[in-house]
């Protein structure tokens, strides 16, 4: 009998062990799937490469090593650098002009001069992390900033918004803070990309005032200190101006209820570059166009559309004016009741 009930006892026990051992592998397996919701196991911490990662950009940042800095980027934010010097590429022109542009916005942007940009070819020929120097503020901030030991006050992850709206989740990150005597902050948003840390933003602030955001310097729509350079700077006078005239026209439709057929004094909406034309071309009962004539014969020709009631707005340029009133034309024509 005692024999009997030690085995039972045996084969209780084993039991007993196998379920154990069962709830061991599904922590074990839990912790795996806890790592795949909330980032890889490259993603987290490993504070000593996240620290070192940003104080090497904090250093190249202070020097204006902008070379250095842009090995330390995301890859989605070299890319986006690269997007702009191309979409600056494209819209540059040749004239006098457009290098007295250019000049004068590399100038304010690189006051060292340290990359000697006084004309449109100039522009086009520096390399990719160069034009990163010029439109991230980089070269402005380290020829202006005061020298300073960073002290690190925060040093952390979790999930990170992003200023710029890429996508719909949130990515799992990590962020460096650093501070100065003056109350400087630096804080530095890092990602996990192949095993090694990336530099994704970074903003730097003084007493309290922002002055430099990566994501708002490098973005697709352009830098918010740079625009895209040239022919772009002017076309944003001509958008201005159309913006203007819109403003004005909603204003007179709401209260009169009806389109007006023209722009009073025409004279108000004439810049350097352009000069909205008079006529309000009225689409149908909900929408109506403005067009900006461009001062230089080899400008772009800017329509703008709008709503009466909600303003919404498209504004599209063209490379001349016969492609402009023939899109205007098949516009008026596309909203003529079937």
């Amino acid at each position: 009998m005692e024999i009997t009930l030690t085995e039972n006892a045996m084969q209780k026990n084993g039991g007993l062990l196998m379920v154990a051992m069962l709830a061991a592998l599904c922590l074990f397996s839990l912790r795996d799937n806890t790592q795949a919701q909330f980032g890889s196991k490259a993603d987290q911490p490993n504070d000593a490469a996240l620290e070192a990662t940003a104080r090497a950009a904090q250093a190249s940042l202070d020097s204006g090593d902008y070379e250095g800095l842009f090995k330390l980027l995301a890859p989605w934010m070299q890319e986006t650098t690269q997007l702009m010097h191309d979409t600056a590429i494209a819209s540059l022109g040749t004239s006098a002009e457009d290098d007295a542009d250019v000049k004068a916005q590399a100038a304010a942007l690189d006051p060292g001069n340290k990359l000697g940009v006084d004309s449109v070819a100039r522009l086009k020929a520096l390399t990719t992390p160069e034009f990163f120097g010029l439109v991230s503020g980089v070269l402005e901030y380290a020829h202006s900033q005061k020298a300073g030991k960073w002290y690190m006050v925060y040093l952390g992850e979790g999930l990170q918004e992003e200023r710029r709206n890429r996508s719909s989740i949130l990515p799992w990150g990590s962020t460096v803070a650093f501070q100065r005597v003056d109350t400087s902050k630096l804080t530095v948003s890092l990602r996990s990309f192949n095993g090694e840390f990336r530099v994704a933003d970074f903003s730097i602030s003084f007493r309290g005032e922002r002055t430099l955001v990566l994501s708002e310097a490098v973005s697709p729509s352009g830098s918010s200190s740079s625009g895209m350079f040239g022919t772009s700077a002017r076309v944003e006078e001509g958008e201005i101006l159309l913006g203007s005239a819109r403003d004005w026209s909603r204003v007179q439709y709401s209260k009169t209820g009806k389109a007006p057929a023209k722009l009073e004094d025409p004279e108000h909406f004439e810049g350097k570059y352009y000069s909205v034309q008079e006529e309000i071309h009225v689409i149908d009962d909900a929408r109506a166009a403005l067009v900006a004539q461009p001062r230089q014969t080899s400008g772009r020709w800017l329509l703008i559309q709008f709503k009466w009631a909600s303003g919404d707005t498209t504004i599209i340029q063209y490379a001349n004016k016969a492609e402009l009133d023939k899109a205007l034309s098949d516009l008026k024509q596309r909203a003529q009741p079937k």
